[in-house]
C-alpha cells in the first residue's frame, strides 16, 4: 500500500515537474475543466503575442495543446477591434431644447425686431379680453396640454409665453417643453411688467 502511494506521489511530481519547465517557472498556471474533458487542461495567459499571427489570446499547454484563440493556428488574425462609426457630415446636431425666462425687456426687443414666434397669453378669456399685447394668442394655462397641438404643431417654433404677473406663464413654459417643445421662453412679470399698449 505505501509503495503504491509512493509512486503515486512520485507521479505527480515527474508530470507537475513537466508542466513547470514547459510554461516556464514564473509564469502563473490555471486549472481549466472543459465541459466533459477527463483531464483538466492547464492554461497559461498569452501576455505577448501568438508566434504565427501576433494576435492576443489564450494559448493552453499541459496535458493537451491548443490553437491560438486569436488565429486559430492558421497564422491568421481573426480579432477585430471594436470600433464606433463616425456620423456622416450630412447629419446634423440635434439642437439642445430652451426653456428660460426672459424679461418683458427682452420680449419688446423681440417683438420689434424679429417675426415667426408665437407670443401666448395664458390668463383666463375674460383676462385676456380685458387687454392683451397686440399679436397674443389666448390659451390658459389650464388647457395648454390639450390645446398646443392644434395652436402650434410645429415643435420646433419659438414660444413666448405671458400671464399676469408671471406665475401661471412658468408652469404653462413648463408644460410645454415636457410636450416636447424646443424653445419655449417664460416672460417674467407678464402684463403687470408691460408698460406698453394693450389691445381688447
Amino acid at each position: 500500500m505505501f509503495k503504491s502511494a509512493k509512486y503515486a506521489v512520485l507521479a505527480v511530481g515527474v508530470t507537475l515537474a513537466a508542466v513547470s519547465v514547459e510554461a516556464g517557472f514564473g509564469d502563473l498556471l490555471k486549472v481549466v475543466t472543459e465541459p466533459g474533458a477527463s483531464k483538466p487542461d492547464v492554461v497559461k495567459q498569452n501576455t505577448t503575442a501568438c508566434p504565427q499571427c501576433n494576435g492576443n489570446g489564450f494559448v493552453t499547454i499541459g496535458f493537451k495543446s491548443k490553437k491560438c484563440k486569436a488565429c486559430g493556428g492558421t497564422g491568421i488574425s481573426v480579432q477585430q477591434n471594436n470600433v464606433v462609426p463616425a456620423a456622416p457630415d450630412s447629419v446634423a446636431a440635434v439642437e439642445a431644447p430652451v426653456c428660460d425666462d426672459v424679461s418683458m425687456g427682452d420680449l419688446k426687443r423681440v417683438l420689434g425686431e424679429r417675426k415667426g414666434f408665437l407670443l401666448l397669453d395664458v390668463r383666463e378669456p375674460g383676462e385676456f379680453s380685458s387687454g392683451h399685447i397686440k399679436g397674443a394668442v389666448n390659451v390658459p394655462v389650464g388647457q395648454v396640454s390639450s390645446r398646443m397641438g392644434s395652436v402650434c404643431a410645429d415643435k420646433t417654433r419659438e414660444i413666448y409665453v405671458y400671464c399676469q404677473g408671471g406665475r401661471r406663464s412658468k408652469v404653462a413654459a413648463q408644460t410645454l417643453a415636457g410636450m416636447g417643445y424646443r424653445k419655449v421662453h417664460n416672460v417674467l412679470g407678464g402684463v403687470n411688467a408691460w408698460n406698453g399698449k394693450l389691445v381688447d
